[in-house]
């Protein structure tokens, strides 16, 4: 199984995205519809700068959300491999939702816009930091924090980064207090060049103003599995990224149990996409860690050989799509039996109207077919046999059908 992961803030340099640019077509594309969306010249800011500006929070988030989409579309155009699944490191989550067909470019671009205006925003009216600590035990880091919060402190983690390595983020005074006490206990750490405590309560005005956002945006179920950092699970339903894209602002990354996640359910190659490799290092951390690369276009040659050996089974990505479309036309031919229209509208009309709906995103957005899609095309299918009171016999014809031309026997086990 092959992942995606998209790096979030920090990833961001004066001149990301020149390849890009100059070889691939889209990604011009994209930077100018950027440029359109919020009013600036982003593609400007991100391949001449200046830093200090690309360094604040208002332009780095959408410009490094813009940078992820066009390496997703450049990778996708040059070695034509789709994911199992989709994760991102806090920001880096809105591509892995764009890219997962949750959100529109777009759409999904607006929302970083807005994000990052209120996290700005929140960041200027208390003094805060972040700092990463390394080779420390999570316990230990977890109990200083809580004896700091004991006495007034606000000092959180913001991010379980690997199994030695995360991210605190606090009041300025605060972190001070926790830097004594790390000073102390000789462990190392690194202040990170950010104006705000992301990840923390001191986000809290953000969420709450961004929750608003995301209640009118136009948000769709994925259809591909998308990791959400706060649970460290796939997302489910619409609700859910509403849900949890608020409480990101506020709640940890728990990048270290993605992680495991994806690699407990077969993951076995890792694609980074983005602006430089900062997910990467990550894995490498991980003792089982999987085969995982950067995506260059200057090396496409080398990274194509790589993947050979972790070729996606395109073919059977295509059955799975194959068992979805028949299902809709085994569904629209057979003839019906039933006059009650009540049931005729509940058990055939509807699923109908799902499975066109089902077949119409998997052309426009061209997202892989899982069994999630294809055990849902079938139960639609099975609707529309009982509503049109079609005989055990020609039931038992249509699902033979249906396996014979998808291929995949084993689906209808």
């Amino acid at each position: 199984m092959l992942a995606f992961v998209f790096p979030g803030q920090g990833s961001q340099y004066v001149g990301m995205g020149k390849t890009l640019c100059n070889r691939y077509d889209i990604a011009g594309k994209l930077f100018k519809q950027a440029n359109e969306v919020l009013g600036l010249d982003i593609q400007s800011l991100c391949l001449d700068g200046p830093t200090e500006k690309l360094s604040r929070t208002i332009y780095l988030q959408p410009a490094v959300y813009t940078v992820n989409m066009a390496a997703y579309h450049a990778f996708v155009e040059e070695h034509e491999r789709y994911a199992d699944f989709l994760l991102g490191h806090s920001l880096g989550e809105y591509a892995a939702l764009t890219c997962g067909a949750a959100l529109s470019f777009q759409d999904g671009l607006q929302l970083v816009q807005r994000r990052a205006e209120y996290m700005e925003q929140c960041a200027e009216q208390t003094p805060s930091m972040m700092t990463a600590i390394h080779q420390m035990n999570r316990g230990d880091l977890e109990s200083l924090c809580g004896q700091l919060a004991q006495s007034g402190h606000i000092v959180e983690i913001a991010c379980y980064n690997t199994p030695h390595q995360y991210v605190i983020s606090g009041a300025a005074a605060s972190m001070t207090r926790m830097l004594d006490h790390l000073d102390r206990m000789s462990v190392k750490y690194s202040i990170l060049k950010v104006n705000g405590a992301f990840h923390s309560k001191l986000m809290q005005n953000a969420a709450d103003r961004f929750a608003t956002d995301l209640r009118l945006a136009d948000i769709q179920r994925p259809k591909s599995k998308v990791i959400s950092n706060v649970t460290a699970l796939p997302y489910e339903n619409e609700r859910d990224i509403i849900e949890q894209l608020t409480a990101q602002i506020v709640k940890p990354v728990r990048w270290l149990d993605s992680m495991h996640y994806i690699l407990s359910h077969g993951t076995q190659c890792v694609i980074e996409l983005g602006a430089r490799p900062i997910l990467s290092k990550m894995f490498e951390q991980l003792t089982n860690c999987p085969d995982i690369h950067f995506f260059n276009p200057e090396h496409n040659e080398q990274l194509r050989e790589k993947l050979k050996g972790n070729e996606i089974d395109n073919t059977t990505m295509q059955h799975s799509r194959e068992v979805i479309i028949n299902c809709l036309a085994e569904a629209v031919s057979l003839r019906n039996q039933n006059w009650n229209m009540e049931q005729y509208e509940n058990q055939v009309v509807t699923p109908i109207r799902k499975l066109k709906q089902m077949v119409y995103e998997m052309e426009r957005q061209n997202f892989i077919s899982h069994d999630q899609e294809v055990a849902e095309a079938i139960a639609l299918l099975e609707s529309v046999l009982l509503g049109k009171e079609v005989s055990q016999a020609e039931q038992q014809i249509v699902i033979d059908n249906v396996r014979r031309m998808s291929k995949q026997a084993a689906l209808f086990a």
